[in-house]
């Protein structure tokens, strides 16, 4: 956006795309139905086995990571950081489970 429009037109992120330092193709994008996933997730609710285009989005992501061969034997824990609420949200994912262990949001 050009700097004159920002004086008159106020931006609102409506996603945040989650991506692998060292590997931009490697990326999940956040919008406001995947965070409701991911909180029923969160709660237990096991989401993960429910056929979705969201859910489909989640396991390719999981598989993407997991073939840069970064990932440790137990699982991953994906970290995000919402620079405007000054939140860290932490996503830890078992991978030989294949679901969601924990999903912390810790203030900053």
């Amino acid at each position: 956006m050009q700097q004159s429009m920002q004086v008159g037109i106020e931006m609102l992120t409506n996603y945040l795309r989650l991506e692998k330092k060292d590997a931009p193709g490697i990326f999940l994008k956040i919008n406001f139905d995947m965070y409701c996933l991911l909180s029923e997730a969160e709660r237990g609710v096991p989401v993960l086995f429910t056929e979705s285009d969201l859910v489909k989005k989640v396991w390719r992501f999981i598989e993407q990571l997991q073939s840069t061969e970064a990932l440790g034997e137990d699982g991953v824990v994906i970290s995000l950081l919402d620079v405007q609420n000054k939140r860290e949200v932490r996503v830890s994912i078992d991978l030989e489970d294949k679901k969601y262990t924990s999903i912390e949001s810790i203030k900053k």
